[in-house]
């Protein structure tokens, strides 16, 4: 019993023990686990451009709630920067030198307890290419000139080259280029020198910088390279048998300075004289400009082929190659006497007595003048007659033309070789007056009597053709028209006032044989010499210009305006040839110009059978004019005795 007893209270003891010890422990405080902090880069912003060469503050958000942050740890790129210990969490990050690109920057925050939280983000570094100005083009040759230009900004990553790039077209680049240079590297002005240039050609220039970022031109730039001068040389004068001089202009210098000038040459045949090749050479100074030069030590009676030079930095050029024969001598001529003198017209002769050992004469003539001593360079006229060789006729003849009547002449012969004009000795004589013998002729075929006049042996008719076997209207090809008559009834053609005042118009064809037995249509040569013998010069009276003379038109042109048309410049009839305005019947078959037009056929042909040559007078000149015409025209005749 005691046993039971004393085991009771042992197992209550434990019991109690127990339970006084679980209640022992369930009184102690809770222990709670270490919780980690946070950590967030809240600038620059994920995914931010940052220009090269600025400073970014990079912050960071770090808490720790159940404790303390001890530091924040900041990397670039895994490359630790800095380590922060306390709050604000800043790092002020310098990007100059930076490899432009994405970037990783991560912080890392530890608290107390040990444990760590991280911020991650991804950033781009940015640059720019160089910014390079174009300098001015400057010492321009025809194959260099100097530019180059100035890095102003590197933007933000070192220049590693710069230059200058040229070509031919707009828009040279690098790659794309006639030529470039390399002038060093970095920031700053820089010269350039290019070269290897084609003279007068057109270049476009920019300078150029390159850094990581790529390759930055500046202003397009343009220039023309120095071309060649432009030389102009004359032909040799002053020609001796031993020198010549020759006239030179330098027009332009091609661009850049003329540093010599002169002349140079050789003996005729094969290629042209050079400055590397040939028997003499002048310097004539420097520039732009004319200047004469003269050629010495030349062999006599030598053919020489001269021309000007002029020097720039591009180069030598040349003149035209003028050729020229020195001289041997002089020749001799001899004045013969005048004769056939009549008003306006007189016949000249001469004789070459001495050749002065030229083989040939460049001409002879005769010249004339109002003062004593007329030459080739003061005159009233001259007759030149060229070439004039040994086997030409001698002594010659030559036409005295365009004299006024009654006046006193000087007249000597003349000859030109090589050394120059020489003269014969001087005779003298005085034109007759002009005068006009009047007449009349009748036609037999058909009783018309027709008033003539005679001057220096020409026998004109003094009115316009006026025989009519039959008419048409203009629009008929019939080749006999009165003007402004439309019908075929050559009685009442005849009744009206035109074909009284102005005779008959006729195609030419009809023309050539319409003159009376004893009489002719005129040629051309014809013509001419009548002109003359109204004091035309001879080189107005054959040559080509269509205009011909001063007043003969008025002197053959009817006075006053009872037939012509006002104004009847320069009308003096003094010839009594009494021309008539009988107009024209024209190609598209009507009349026109009656009253203001007198045209005249003359029986020679121009170039074939389509056309032949005719006289026109004008009411508003005193002139005459020659030319050809379609023979259909329907024109006015006036008959030459023969």
């Amino acid at each position: 019993m005691k046993s039971k007893i004393i085991l009771s209270i042992f197992i209550f003891f434990v019991i109690t023990i127990m339970v006084l010890f679980v209640n022992c422990g369930s009184s102690e405080e809770e222990v709670v686990p270490n919780k980690a902090p946070t950590c967030a880069i809240t600038n620059p912003a994920n995914n931010a451009a940052i220009e090269l060469g600025t400073t970014v503050q990079i912050a960071i958000s770090a808490t720790d709630v159940d404790g303390s942050v001890s530091n924040v740890k900041i990397s670039i790129d895994d490359v630790s920067t800095t380590t922060l210990q306390s709050s604000p969490y800043t790092y002020d990050w310098n990007t100059s030198g930076v490899t432009p690109g994405q970037h990783n920057i991560k912080a890392v925050a530890t608290d107390n307890g040990g444990l760590s939280a991280t911020g991650q983000i991804v950033v781009t570094v940015t640059a720019d290419a160089p910014t390079v100005t174009t300098a001015d083009i400057t010492e321009i040759t025809g194959t260099t000139a100097t530019s180059g230009g100035n890095a102003t900004d590197d933007g933000g990553i070192s220049i590693t080259a710069r230059g200058v790039v040229w070509g031919a077209s707009s828009g040279p680049t690098l790659e794309s280029n006639a030529g470039f240079t390399e002038d060093g590297t970095g920031t700053g002005a820089f010269t350039s020198s290019i070269t290897n240039l084609t003279a007068a050609t057109t270049y476009y220039v920019k300078a150029y910088a390159t850094n990581s970022e790529g390759t930055a031109y500046g202003e397009e730039k343009s220039f023309i390279t120095a071309g060649l001068p432009t030389v102009v040389n004359g032909e040799a004068s002053d020609i001796t048998h031993e020198s010549a001089i020759c006239a030179v202009e330098i027009t332009n210098d091609g661009g850049t300075e003329v540093t010599a000038r002169g002349l140079v040459w050789k003996t005729a045949g094969g290629t042209p004289p050079t400055l590397e090749d040939n028997v003499g050479f002048t310097t004539e100074g420097s520039g732009t400009g004319t200047f004469t030069s003269t050629m010495t030590s030349l062999e006599n009676n030598t053919n020489y082929a001269v021309r000007a030079y002029a020097t720039n930095s591009a180069g030598t050029a040349y003149g035209e190659t003028k050729y020229f024969y020195t001289l041997e001598g002089p020749a001799a001529v001899t004045t013969l006497d005048i004769t056939n003198i009549d008003a306006h017209i007189a016949t000249g002769s001469g004789e070459v007595t001495d050749f002065g050992g030229s083989f040939s004469l460049d001409g002879v003539g005769i010249v004339w003048g109002t003062s004593p001593n007329p030459d080739l360079a003061n005159n009233d006229g001259f007759y030149l007659l060229y070439p004039f060789s040994p086997d030409s006729e001698n002594p010659f003849e030559a036409l005295l033309s365009g004299l006024k009547p009654d006046t006193k002449y000087y007249v000597r012969a003349f000859a030109t070789n090589d050394y120059g004009n020489v003269y014969g000795d001087e005779k003298t004589f005085t034109t007759r007056a002009f005068t006009v013998q009047t007449g009349n002729f009748t036609d037999a075929r058909d009783n018309t009597k027709y008033s003539t006049i005679t001057i220096s042996g020409q026998t004109w008719m003094a009115e316009n053709l006026a025989f009519l076997p039959e008419v048409c209207p203009s629009n008929t090809d019939c080749g006999y028209w009165v003007y402004d008559y439309q019908g075929a009834d050559v009685s009442e053609a005849k009744a009206t006032t035109n074909f009284t005042t102005y005779g008959v118009l006729y195609n030419w064809e009809i023309a050539s044989t319409s003159c009376p037995t004893g009489w002719h249509l005129p040629t051309r040569d014809e013509w001419s010499i009548f002109e003359m013998n109204l004091g035309m010069p001879y080189m107005d009276a054959y040559g080509g210009s269509m205009q011909r003379g001063t007043d003969e038109g008025g002197k053959l042109k009817e006075a006053g305006t009872a037939n012509w048309a006002a104004p009847n410049e320069g009308a003096t009839n003094i010839s009594k040839f009494t021309a008539l305005p009988g107009g024209l019947r024209s190609v598209d078959k009507t009349f026109s110009e009656i009253g203001a037009s007198a045209y005249f056929w003359t029986s020679s042909e121009y170039s074939g059978a389509a056309d032949a040559y005719r006289k026109y007078i004008s009411n508003n000149s005193a002139i005459i004019y020659s030319g050809a015409y379609w023979n259909i025209h329907g024109f006015s005749v006036r008959c030459l005795q023969d």
